[in-house]
């Protein structure tokens, strides 16, 4: 997604094959490479357990990679301790450019009994790139900017053949 941002962007600053000769070389810019996978934290999975009179007995604020768990009540108990970070729930991704608007609804569509959460801790996942299972689907998130994509490189076809 780096570089189809990039593209999306214009920062290439590539608008006609003229702008590609005036370039040093002729060379694109080098893109920075992505850090090594153990440079990824490991998460969890935890099953929410949910009472229909107390609810799950969590107390959370919102955390730039999903829900901040502060405090944990004894009922119904959860496998969750304070300082945890929910990043996703039964597959719905919490992290990202989310409002708190768009958190509390993504987690609302699937806050549930038995519901699974991906978990890491808050101190380990700040600044770091999140291990996540293959079977976590973010295409949905992905779908606009694919869109952009497509059309940056049409046009770039075009311009540049």
């Amino acid at each position: 997604l780096a570089v189809a941002d990039t593209v999306a962007a214009g920062q290439f600053g590539l608008e006609n094959s003229e702008a590609m000769d005036q370039r040093p070389s002729g060379k694109l810019p080098t893109l920075t490479p992505l850090p090594p996978p153990s440079a990824a934290i490991n998460c969890r999975s935890v099953t929410l357990r949910v009472d229909a009179e107390t609810g799950a007995g969590l107390e959370m604020t919102a955390h730039s990679y999903g829900y901040h768990v502060d405090q944990v009540e004894d009922q119904p108990g959860q496998d969750l301790k304070p300082g945890d970070v929910l990043l996703s729930v039964d597959g719905e991704a919490l992290w990202g450019d989310l409002s708190e608007d768009e958190l509390t609804e993504a987690f609302g569509r699937e806050f549930a009994d038995g519901a699974t959460v991906l978990v890491a801790r808050a101190d380990e996942v700040q600044g770091c790139h999140v291990w996540q299972p293959l079977g976590l689907d973010l295409s949905c998130r992905a779908v606009p900017l694919v869109a952009a994509l497509r059309e940056d490189l049409g046009i770039m076809g075009n311009n540049f053949g």
